[in-house]
């Protein structure tokens, strides 16, 4: 026998886009048409997908309505509750923690999810309801946590992991190559549209609502109601929520002082500041950038 020739392979290194790191929750609920839950906050991120009828989420005082093969990912410490629109819903929701530079993107907004994607949402939670529960949990919401199998079949939690991952992968890289902004409504209505405009272009400035009505010659009162009735937010509202997204970028991509940053985007003080950035995010600028710098969520 010849002896073995000893050849370095080549290696191609793996890049981990995004890495489950726990899993906290599984649920599959049917909801009742009544059902209004109650507001809570934690620091694992929290997936909901509507599989059936229609479904409200309340994210940091904001309601978003959910569609079929809709989704919405929970930023870690937001303040969140669920409850139904009209009809039942049949709802999906998982909690887990994980490491990611690019999963922030998807982070409070409604997700639309493609055949595939929603192919994949039902086989994890097909896994959830087959081998990881001792009790049925198609089930109406009732606040009692199943029981958890402890005899799974082997490998299931990884499986479920990769499968998960490779949705995120999915969603993010559709996001990105649609050229989604996260600032941006999808109303289809010029004037909203042109009020975000004006205000992406000011967020680095303080607010004036004179300065809006003059560029788009309607009056204050106009522009406000009309604004309101398309978002469900006041201009204010929405003009600070901006700033505080691009709070959040800086917090994560530089190293600029939370003093600095409060002056960059033009806040009264840094105390100020803090408090609405709490208020909104669940957490203070320094611990969010804390969470970002190690891309450790939650």
């Amino acid at each position: 026998m010849d002896k073995a020739i000893n050849t370095k392979l080549p290696e191609i290194l793996i890049d981990k886009s995004i890495e489950i790191i726990s899993f906290s929750t599984f649920y599959i609920y049917n909801f009742v048409s009544s059902y209004d839950g109650r507001f809570e906050a934690h620091k694992q991120l929290e997936l909901i997908y509507v599989a059936e009828g229609e479904h409200a989420v309340i994210n940091n005082g904001k309601e978003y309505i959910l569609k079929k093969g809709q989704a919405f990912l929970h930023s870690p410490f937001s303040t969140h509750k669920d409850k139904t629109v009209k009809d039942n819903s049949k709802v999906y929701i998982t909690s887990f923690s994980c490491v990611s530079n690019d999963l922030p993107i998807l982070f409070d907004k409604v997700i639309s999810f493609n055949k595939e994607e929603q192919f994949i949402i039902n086989e994890v939670f097909e896994y959830a309801a087959k081998y990881l529960y001792l009790e049925d949990i198609y089930t109406y919401y009732s606040g009692k946590n199943p029981v958890m199998n402890k005899n799974v079949p082997y490998g299931i939690f990884q499986i479920m992991k990769n499968k998960m991952e490779l949705l995120f992968i999915n969603l993010i890289s559709s996001y990105s190559q649609n050229n989604k902004n996260e600032d941006t409504l999808t109303s289809g209505d010029k004037l909203t549209n042109d009020i975000i405009n004006i205000l992406n272009r000011m967020k680095s400035n303080k607010f004036s609502l004179d300065l809006i009505a003059d560029e788009l010659n309607y009056s204050k009162n106009y522009l406000c109601g009309h604004f309101k009735k398309e978002t469900g937010q006041t201009i204010s509202q929405y003009f600070y929520t901006l700033k505080i997204n691009e709070a959040k970028k800086l917090l994560s991509n530089t190293n600029e002082s939370i003093s600095a940053i409060s002056n960059q985007l033009s806040f009264i003080n840094v105390q100020y500041f803090s408090l609405l950035f709490k208020k909104v995010v669940g957490v203070t600028p320094s611990a969010w950038r804390l969470y970002a710098k190690k891309n450790l969520f939650y």
